[in-house]
């Protein structure tokens, strides 16, 4: 059985530092400028969303297929990239299918079409295996693998990749592949502190990415309020950087009944309150990105998720970083 992994080095030293009342407020990103993403040009690529966590926070599976299809809902193309190889669980909504799947992809050296079609016009690509390092693989593997996730990026608009923190290597190069990066956070004094962790190594990875929180297991919204503050206040503290409050998902039975049953909480339920948060996140996510990225004078990234994720050139020097590993 694997080993739980210990607090990182130094994250026991603040860990009382989320134990603190909340009382010194915090600047909230609370600019509301008007309209959503904007439409993906011939040239532009898909924009790409990171949504990351602990790997035992069950949410982000639930997060990331719901806010899939309120973003689809919306008109919108929608890529879904499952990056938790060590236990890819997307794939199980489509009962024996595995929709994309990267491990059939090299198993058939490219020869057969793989089908991405996931659900309600969601499309997923599965990182069944590692690939954040092509060189272990053949010249015709590499080509069929960069050629097929080139080709499914192509028609969508937003990527959304989901991956935990339980390889190192890999998720890292996916932060680095990302554009905006969402770190789900429990409200527990632990999980706040793993969630530093998280974020620590997003803006020691990625500078250039709009990073914000997701509250999860909130009975009323103040509870959101008071984890975003506790942790902006945080941030600004030890890594003075800045922080975006993209919502919060409820405390509610629906949510595990959800993962339980495999379906979908916005196709089941979707007048439920929980699937009223994520609208107002995928709201959020969109208009934080504009605000931070006018305000801060950040440039959209002009090479494609797949460009950023297979140039291994731009992701060596992460790892092998020991001080990486050790804050997660």
């Amino acid at each position: 059985m694997r080993r739980e992994r210990k607090l990182g080095r130094g994250l026991e030293d603040f860990s009382h530092f989320f134990l603190s009342s909340g009382a010194e407020k915090a600047d909230p990103l609370s600019s509301k400028p008007n309209g959503g993403g904007e439409t993906k040009g011939p040239a532009t690529p898909a924009r790409v969303i990171c949504i990351t966590s602990n790997r035992k926070v069950k949410e982000r599976t639930f997060l990331t297929v719901n806010l899939a299809l309120e973003i689809a809902g919306q008109g919108k193309k929608v890529l879904v990239v499952d990056a938790d190889f060590s236990l890819p669980r997307l794939c199980m909504l489509m009962g024996n299918s595995t929709p994309g799947s990267i491990l059939h992809l090299i198993s058939n050296n490219g020869e057969k079409e793989i089908s991405t079609e996931f659900i309600h016009g969601v499309s997923l690509i599965t990182l069944d295996v590692d690939i954040s390092d092509l060189s272990s693989l053949g010249a015709s593997e590499q080509t069929s693998i960069m050629r097929f996730f080139s080709q499914a990026e192509e028609k969508a608009d937003i990527l959304l990749v989901t991956v935990s923190s339980t390889f190192i290597r890999h998720m890292i190069a996916i932060l680095k592949a990302s554009s905006d990066i969402v770190v789900i956070t429990p409200q527990q004094v632990n999980e706040l502190v793993y969630a530093y962790g998280m974020l620590k190594t997003v803006f020691q990875v990625n500078s250039d990415a709009c990073v914000g929180i997701v509250s999860s297991r909130i009975s009323v919204p103040d509870q959101a309020e008071a984890v975003f503050e506790k942790m902006q206040k945080t941030v600004k503290r030890f890594l003075d950087k800045p922080l975006c409050n993209y919502g919060y998902l409820p405390d509610d039975p629906e949510i595990s009944q959800s993962i339980a049953s495999r379906k979908p909480l916005a196709l089941s339920a979707p007048s439920s309150q929980a699937v009223k948060c994520i609208a107002e996140i995928s709201q959020s996510i969109f208009e934080k990105h504009k605000w931070v990225t006018e305000k801060l004078s950040i440039k959209e990234n002009c090479c494609s998720f797949s460009e950023r994720f297979f140039d291994n050139r731009h992701n060596s020097a992460w790892f092998h970083n020991p001080g990486i590993a050790d804050t997660l």
